[in-house]
Parts: C-alpha cells; structure tokens; sequence
C-alpha cells in the first residue's frame, strides 16, 4: 500500500519537469511553449557547464517562469540558485550540506536529489529533501541522463515504502512515461524537445 506523500506546495499538481541545457535551448521559443502548456509543468530544471552563461539565461528564465506561475529550479550549483532567486535546487548528488542550502537558498525553497538505487533513496528519506529523482528510468544519450538505467523497480520499489514525491528521470518520452506513473512516480523530468510538449498538454 502507499503511504500518503509529503508534498511541498510548490509540487501539489506539478507532475512535469524540463531539463533545459542553457548552452543549446532557444530561449524564445522554450518561453512560448511554456506559456501554451500552463500549469502542468511545475519546474525547469536549469543546467549548464558555462557558468557565465548560466548565470545570465538563468535570472531571464526565472523572471519569466515567476511571471507565469512555474517553478525554477537549478541543477547543481547553489550560487546560481541563490542569484536568480529560483525556487529551488536540484542535486544530482550531496554535494552540499542541506542545511547550508536551506540557509543560503531560503527555509521554503525546495530541494530534490537524484538517487540511483533504493539504499540512496533510504538513507535520505529523512534528510529535508522535498522530492527524489530514481534514474535514469530507461537509457538516454542526454549527458544530464548518464549512467546505467534502473528500469521501474525502483520506482516501484520507493513508491512502497518512502513518502517523498518522485520525479522519476532518464530516457521518459511520449511512448513510455504511462509506464513511469504506472508505477508510482508523481511526476517525471524530460529533456527539453518541442516533440514533448502535446504530451505535457494531454496529462498536465
């Protein structure tokens, strides 16, 4: 049986994400998409290996997401995420303390790790975190989605027994993300493509 999630408010009703790599995403048209899908996207997942690129798109798109009632997030660098006043900070592992974030970021940002087996997810059920990521689901060639896929079992696995929302990662598209809530995930993270965006419309 599931145990009732715990839910940050930001997250109620929020079961889409977008990893947006700021080196190759067109600003303009990722905007236009997202104001055509509403509130179905709860996060934009910001990342980038140019920090003097991400710092300037990232304060743009968090403006613009602010404007239009969807959560911004930041992928791994605290710095960046204080600076655009994001919403939140995504870790794709701990490499910073929770409380450092919780008192450089705000006590009511939200916090999400990414986990790739179910003693990770365990070990930090208790930690403060708002959301964890088990991927990559499924094989992906996105750098962001590297490393060896997990399938569903881990979701399913963590839907049992952690009360932590899941946004599960890696490899989700159009064909195969019914799988992904199927089993348990409250949301999922897509690699930003204009080929997803009737899916976020038909289940946002």
């Amino acid at each position: 049986m599931q145990n009732p999630l715990i839910l940050h408010p930001l997250l109620t009703d929020k079961h889409y994400g977008l990893a947006i790599n700021s080196e190759n995403s067109e600003e303009s048209l990722i905007m236009e998409h997202l104001e055509s899908i509403g509130d179905g996207v709860f996060q934009i997942i910001f990342y980038s290996n140019k920090k003097s690129v991400c710092r300037t798109r990232a304060l743009e798109i968090s403006q613009f997401c602010k404007a239009n009632g969807i959560t911004f997030i930041v992928c791994g660098d605290l710095e960046i995420a204080v600076q655009s006043n994001a919403d939140g900070l995504h870790l794709k592992a701990l490499n910073y303390e929770i409380d450092v974030i919780r008192k450089r970021l705000g006590q009511y940002k939200i916090i999400g790790l990414e986990v790739a087996n179910y003693r990770q997810a365990e070990a930090v059920k208790d930690n403060g975190f708002d959301y964890i990521c088990p991927g990559p689901v499924f094989r992906a060639s996105m750098s962001i989605d590297n490393g060896m896929p997990v399938g569903c079992e881990l979701v399913r696995a963590i839907n049992k027994s952690i009360q932590l929302p899941q946004y599960a990662y890696g490899g989700i598209n159009s064909l195969n993300a019914n799988l992904v809530f199927s089993a348990g995930a409250y949301g999922v993270i897509i690699d930003y493509d204009p080929s997803i965006f009737p899916l976020l419309k038909s289940y946002g």
